[in-house]
């Protein structure tokens, strides 16, 4: 069985926001407003992200693209992602406004997982890029591998 929108054709991508949390308080967003969280009892448990991710994979999702707010705010994004990549989706990519790429990198960094390259624009100085073989920033953490 696979999913289909009103005219016929497979649904193979899937947006999941994982938190309404973001630390930056833009004006076309704002969901760093504290007075726009939901309780934590509101929002959806790792394994109950996880229960979900296996059923879409199983009505033909190949594509998923973990999002927010800001994922990089809530604890555990990294082994969530690390969870997908072993259940099988071939592409999976992060939406992050990159702030706090610098100090999570290295547990992104520690299996293969987001596979998509991209550029991601950041509310940051420095320009971040998820390249597909690994995070890349130019930032003095982070230098470019030779290619």
């Amino acid at each position: 069985m696979t999913l289909h929108d009103s005219f016929g054709r497979q649904i193979t991508d899937l947006r999941i926001s994982v938190t309404d949390r973001c630390n930056f308080r833009c004006v076309y967003c704002r969901s760093a407003d504290p007075e726009n969280y939901r309780d934590h009892e509101e929002i959806l448990s790792w394994p109950e992200f996880d229960r979900l991710a296996k059923i879409f994979l199983g009505l033909g999702i190949r594509k998923i693209r973990v999002t927010g707010g800001e994922p990089l705010v809530r604890d555990g994004v990294e082994d969530f992602i690390s969870r997908l990549h072993a259940l099988g989706f071939p592409d999976l990519s992060m939406t992050t406004n990159g702030h706090l790429l610098a100090e999570r990198c290295e547990r992104l960094l520690a299996k293969p997982r987001l596979a998509r390259p991209r550029q991601i624009r950041a509310h940051h100085p420095h320009q971040v890029f998820l390249q597909s073989h690994g995070w890349y920033r130019r930032h003095s953490k982070l230098a470019p591998r030779p290619r």
